[in-house]
């Protein structure tokens, strides 16, 4: 590998929370699947239809792909400890089967996060050069920040939640309209990576570009509050009197917050996803043209409502698009998950065999 001059750079772009367009298509709004489709095609991207996620959350999926294996079994997590949970395995991402595999292959790793995780709270050395620095330690400092690090340890947020605590410092934090912008801005991590991606270093090492979008997910900061896009990608942001409509709808009929709110707000996040989609589709064919490039949903209907079959299980069919060279097109399977994925951008990047896992 050392020794090929065509290695190819590779980017895994996360999703977060994308259903599958089959089921976007039958469960949300009508969309037109053909040409959607089609126009992937044409710009040499295959749509995978009916992928399972790994696991069910964001903590255990991406965790998991950076150990390039099932270390876990989905069915018994309760003895997970919070090293081995996405962002806190970063903080060992030199440790990790991908890390050293990467190091191993002479590849840079960055990491493009977004307002709830990312490589400034983890590890900052896997960090774009515009997020180090200044800009990186005042993040660092933010309470926004110490409330999602608080997040991420999943004990201690059980704990919180049954305090005014979390409550409180979401309510102080998105005060203003400033804050609220500011996490959206940073929940568009695609758009954002093609902003900064002229700080990649100039020299002659492949990179592994690591992108976690934070949408379609709709994003809840505090709960009646709702951060979202609308279709077109602009924020949308609501008037106070709005704000403490929700709060009051939230309070009086729970399954009008969960449900009749999530829904719209899904729907148009969904459209803004597959907008940034076809963008960075077209930076990268220009900038890049030869990159393997996989983008992929962490986990299904978690974020959809109401997205169940026939017998009351969640739909976790996930939004899977991918780039490959001509010769890995064989391995396109629907069975090609979060885990398969990477484990195939990285043997196609380097012309090596393909190993499939089963779970």
């Amino acid at each position: 590998i050392l020794n090929n001059k065509n290695n190819k750079n590779i980017y895994y772009i996360v999703m977060d929370g994308a259903i599958s367009l089959n089921v976007y298509n039958d469960r949300i709004k009508k969309i037109n699947l053909t040409k959607i489709i089609s126009d992937f095609k044409k710009d040499n991207f295959i749509y995978i239809h009916d992928v399972n996620s790994s696991y069910t959350n964001t903590a255990t999926t991406l965790a998991q792909i950076i150990n390039l294996s099932y270390f876990k079994d989905k069915n018994n997590l309760q003895n997970w400890t919070r090293k081995e949970k996405f962002g806190e395995i970063f903080r060992y991402f030199n440790e990790s089967p991908l890390g050293k595999a990467l190091d191993d292959i002479n590849y840079d790793f960055f990491w493009l996060g977004n307002s709830v995780i990312h490589c400034g709270s983890y590890n900052v050395s896997l960090c774009f050069s515009t997020e180090r620095g200044l800009k990186g330690f005042l993040r660092t400092l933010s309470l926004n920040n110490k409330t999602n690090v608080i997040r991420t340890n999943y004990v201690l947020t059980n704990f919180l939640q049954k305090t005014p605590f979390l409550d409180f410092t979401n309510k102080y934090f998105f005060l203003g309209k400033s804050g609220r912008e500011l996490a959206l801005f940073e929940n568009d991590a695609v758009k954002n990576y093609v902003k900064i991606s002229r700080s990649l270093p100039k020299n002659e090492k492949n990179h592994f570009i690591f992108i976690h979008a934070f949408m379609p997910t709709v994003y809840f900061l505090p709960l009646y509050n709702p951060l979202a896009f609308n279709e077109d990608c602009t924020m949308r942001i609501y008037p106070k009197n709005e704000i403490k409509d929700f709060h009051r709808k939230s309070i009086t009929d729970p399954s009008w917050r969960t449900y009749e709110l999530k829904r719209s707000l899904y729907e148009k996040n969904y459209l803004c996803m597959l907008k940034r989609v076809k963008e960075f589709i077209k930076f990268v064919n220009i900038s890049d043209p030869d990159a393997m490039v996989v983008f992929q949903a962490d986990h299904g209907s978690q974020n959809a409502p109401e997205l169940t079959d026939n017998y009351g299980n969640r739909l976790d069919k996930i939004f899977t698009l991918i780039k490959i060279s001509n010769e890995c097109e064989d391995h396109l399977l629907n069975k090609i998950d979060n885990i398969n994925a990477i484990r195939l951008l990285l043997s196609c990047a380097t012309d090596t065999k393909f190993k499939f896992l089963e779970e």
